[in-house]
């Protein structure tokens, strides 16, 4: 086989193995006009197989399997204004999927910054990320040495459990707890307004008043609420 391959290769030096870039050439494709084509995956763990030239790669003219073009820069402040993805082993993108860690990183980031987000959960207003998590690449870091799971359970990024209205994500302050335990700890300061927790007004009866509280189903494991009367 290797016969083969330098005989169609002739002149054109072997790439196989070697990395451009984002790209690390698998196999040889085929040869057109004296130029050599290769096969290549991408960093970023995205299926799609890259199929470009010797002088493609080398002049860097093809980067990636395009995932680059959103992220040209790694320090470019790509999410809310204020987030960047930074260089380091932990990708955005996997099998053409984004990752649970990057989801849970931008989430978390438009809790804090996203104003249409704050307009719907306003309690979010003057919430912030400590300056280490702006950063993609440190917040995966200790996502992945502080990750669990629970049965089938939903997870939670969590920032006040450990510190009573505490309003900054941060490694100090922050924990993941099971989506049923961290329902216990929501106020609902806007639907209630000031009533005690658990207690709304009655849009229908003016002069009525419900009790409700919520809990986990586990059969179908999704949180629902229970009403406890008018």
């Amino acid at each position: 086989m290797e016969q083969n391959l330098k005989e169609e290769l002739g002149h054109s030096e072997n790439l196989i193995e070697q990395k451009f870039n984002h790209l690390t050439v698998e196999s040889f494709a085929y040869k057109r006009k004296g130029v050599a084509y290769w096969n290549c995956v991408c960093d970023c763990g995205s299926n799609i197989n890259v199929v470009t030239n010797s002088n493609n790669l080398k002049n860097g003219h093809t980067k990636s399997c395009g995932c680059a073009k959103n992220y040209r820069n790694h320090f470019e402040k790509s999410v809310c204004g204020i987030g960047y993805i930074g260089e380091g082993k932990y990708k955005v993108i996997k099998n053409k999927k984004r990752t649970i860690e990057y989801e849970v990183w931008e989430d978390m980031l438009k809790r804090c910054y996203n104003k249409r987000r704050q307009q719907k959960f306003p309690t979010y207003i003057g919430c912030k990320v400590c300056e280490q998590w702006l950063c993609f690449q440190t917040f995966a870091e200790w996502y992945s040495k502080n990750y669990y799971q629970l049965g089938n359970e939903k997870m939670c990024l969590d920032k006040d459990i450990l510190y009573k209205n505490n309003k900054s994500y941060s490694p100090l302050t922050s924990m993941f707890v099971p989506d049923r335990i961290n329902t216990l700890f929501l106020k609902s300061t806007n639907a209630r307004g000031d009533y005690p927790i658990g207690v709304t007004k009655d849009k229908r009866h003016l002069c009525s008043y419900r009790a409700r509280c919520s809990t986990l189903n586990k059969k179908t494991n999704k949180i629902e609420r229970i009403y406890l009367g008018t």
